[in-house]
């Protein structure tokens, strides 16, 4: 035997039984100590871990080959070909056997890479930057999510900043390239921030409180820099979230959630000015309506937010977030400050016969709420919240003279809408009344000061008489609505229509006593004036109000209107 193949073959034996036990141990040990298939089948689709494979099976090959010597079987006879494969495979045996030794190291490298974390995750942020994220997806981005897992897992704060410092970029990038419509992120971008709060929520070390601020509190959603539209799944997900957090009792996580909150309102998502033409008009409208329906949608999501926190009892975070302010004077952006914003909020938040009140329990889903009536009780439970917040309006201070915390709603222009307020009125009443018997939850929240002592002292309105005097309003304001509104003009014109069109078909019928040929025959001529006797009859009785003054104009008015037909024919 050539003394190379013999060197060749004893280094493919030692391969064969030292290479794939290893590599054996190597998946099982990743699956272990990662906890993640994904990052099993990357190390699987390693181009060095197909190399080493193949070739190796093309070594065996070679040796078959040369072993056989194809020469000797008459089969097999290809002529002289068969002699340039036989002494060939020697040296194309060397060869293979040369770049299996060089992929076999190779392989080690790349083993020690997976089984380092550190370096693992320095090779995965290379490779999603270097991939095409079309044909790889993001298994690169969830492989580093499930690296990430595993730092919280161990406490590894180097290599857990490292990644969340990637993933922080990963979904500002993202954002930035879908700024004109409501950004949506792949799947694996809501997922890692479920599957860390969950990590999270268990242990109790602040050493990865960053993680935490950007999980819970959702800025990898939100974003801290640049206002970007935010989409209904992306709502979804941030329900989900606190969902998760109070599952958990973490309300930490809920109070960075409302401070990521706050900024966001208070900066990113801030009024924008009115621009102005040459001719005084407003030339960036749609911008701002734009923006006014963004702001009214986030504070929608926030009031529901605030209602699940009162449904579950997390009264120590209530107190957290009614007093919650990043500047001074206090401003609470996400909270009403004025009775407008409790009134048209609540009754326009349960008011289940608009688009916004059908299944709403689908888009805002509370705790052991299930089945036909789950939209009741998310109505009743944005009441009580509502509840709170009205009394929570006799502990704002007014830094300004401008602002009244008290004053009386404006009422609504639309009779239907006032209709609506005074049907909800008496159970908000009930409601407060309610609550102001909870003497519990007002502690907690700082609204223990309510008592019949406090509005005597402060010359105030107690909570249900402000209630009656809006009640009473309302009434007023209705009853002279009704009596005094403007006759529609289209109204007036159909009335008009409509009589001219009946008439003309009534008078149709009397087209048969007109005759204008002369009478030939034997004929009597008589007057028809019996109608004009009636006269006297309708102007008898006597005026003695107005309601008669207008009874006697409108008997004129139908005599006059008969005189016209009675006239001799």
């Amino acid at each position: 035997m050539n003394k190379s193949l013999e060197i060749c073959s004893g280094i493919i034996a030692a391969l064969l039984g030292i290479a794939y036990p290893i590599l054996t141990e190597v998946i099982a040990n990743l699956n272990e100590k990662y906890s993640s298939n994904l990052i099993v089948d990357l190390f699987l689709e390693e181009r060095i871990l197909r190399f080493f494979k193949r070739t190796l099976i093309a070594t065996l090959i070679l040796i078959a080959i040369y072993f056989l010597e194809l020469k000797r079987f008459s089969w097999f006879d290809l002529g002289r070909l068969n002699y340039l494969i036989n002494d060939s495979a020697s040296y194309l045996t060397l060869i293979a056997t040369t770049f299996l030794v060089i992929f076999f190291f190779i392989l080690i490298d790349k083993v020690l890479i997976f089984y380092r974390p550190n370096a693992y995750t320095n090779y995965l942020k290379n490779q999603h930057t270097l991939s095409n994220q079309k044909e790889s997806g993001d298994k690169y981005f969830s492989a580093l999510s499930d690296l990430l897992i595993y730092s919280i897992r161990i406490r590894n704060e180097k290599i857990a900043t490292t990644i969340s410092d990637f993933h922080y970029f990963a979904f500002k990038k993202f954002r930035d390239d879908t700024l004109e419509s409501g950004v949506e992120y792949p799947a694996a971008y809501y997922d890692i921030i479920y599957r860390a709060i969950e990590e999270l929520a268990v242990i109790s070390t602040k050493r990865l409180a960053f993680i935490q601020v950007r999980t819970a509190g959702a800025i990898w959603l939100l974003g801290e820099l640049r206002d970007s539209k935010i989409s209904e799944l992306t709502y979804s997900h941030l329900w989900r979230n606190s969902r998760l957090s109070l599952d958990y009792k973490r309300d930490d996580f809920l109070l960075d959630y409302w401070q990521t909150a706050h900024q966001h309102f208070n900066y990113l998502l801030r009024d924008i000015e009115k621009q102005y033409n040459n001719r005084g008009e407003v030339i960036n409208l749609p911008l701002i309506e734009k923006r006014q329906n963004e702001r009214n949608r986030f504070l929608e999501f926030n009031i529901f937010w605030g209602a699940l926190l009162l449904y579950e009892k997390r009264y120590d975070c209530l107190k957290e977030i009614f007093w919650y302010s990043n500047s001074k004077p206090p401003s609470y952006e996400l909270l009403p400050s004025k009775m407008n914003d409790i009134f048209y909020n609540l009754f326009n938040f349960t008011d289940e016969y608009s688009d916004f009140g059908s299944h709403i329990s689908w888009k805002y889903s509370f705790p052991k709420m299930r089945g036909m009536d789950s939209d009741d009780k998310i109505f009743d439970s944005i009441f009580h919240y509502f509840a709170v917040l009205f009394l929570r309006q006799y502990s704002i201070v007014a830094h300004y003279v401008y602002m009244k915390p008290l004053a009386l709603p404006n009422l609504p222009d639309a009779n239907s809408d006032k209709k609506r307020w005074l049907d909800n009125l008496p159970y908000f009443k009930k409601i407060v009344t309610e609550t102001l018997a909870n003497r519990y939850l007002l502690k907690k929240v700082k609204l223990d000061f309510l008592v019949d002592d406090y509005y005597k002292t402060n010359s105030l309105k107690s909570p249900l008489e402000i209630i009656e005097d809006l009640i009473t309003d309302l009434n007023a304001s209705l009853e002279n609505a009704e009596i005094n509104q403007k006759i529609s003009a289209d109204k007036v014109n159909q009335f008009y229509l409509s009589t001219k069109a009946i008439l003309s078909e009534t008078l149709k019928l009397y087209n048969g006593l007109r005759n204008a040929k002369p009478i030939k025959t034997d004929s009597k001529s008589l007057y028809i004036i019996g109608t004009l006797n009636v006269i006297p009859l309708f102007l008898e009785p006597k005026i003695t109000s107005q309601a008669n003054v207008r009874n006697a104009a409108y008997f004129n008015k139908q005599i006059n209107f008969m005189t016209l037909f009675a006239r001799p024919i």
